[in-house]
């Protein structure tokens, strides 16, 4: 596991959550859905965690999604390797991101480009 801030950290679990209750629902199911902090399950923290199993509601293939996928997803948006909207882009330098911007971080960790739009 890679060493960050807790701030950092905070950035990802928001993203991961941000996905699966607001973007990834239009092509995928959601199941085995964690998150929270040494204060308990759902409870922020200092140390946080976040961690889901999506289920593309097309072919019915399980993705493990945790904050590493998120980490990877976002490197590949900002460094160019996947292309997005300039304002997906601009939200995540911004620390602003929303659900269509964390689905995106999603995909690009996933499948290392945007299938799903």
């Amino acid at each position: 596991m890679v060493a960050r801030s807790a701030e950092r950290t905070q950035q990802l679990v928001n993203s991961l959550i941000g996905a699966v209750e607001g973007g990834t629902g239009y092509w995928a199911y959601a199941s085995n859905y964690e998150w929270g902090s040494e204060n308990g399950r759902y409870e922020v923290g200092d140390n946080m965690y976040a961690s889901v199993t999506l289920q593309d509601m097309d072919d019915d293939e399980r993705y493990d999604v945790t904050i590493e996928t998120i980490a990877t997803g976002w490197n590949r948006i900002l460094s160019g390797e996947v292309e997005v909207a300039d304002h997906i882009k601009r939200y995540l330098l911004e620390d602003n991101s929303d659900a269509d911007s964390d689905d995106c971080l999603v995909q690009a960790g996933l499948f290392g480009e945007i299938f799903y739009c």
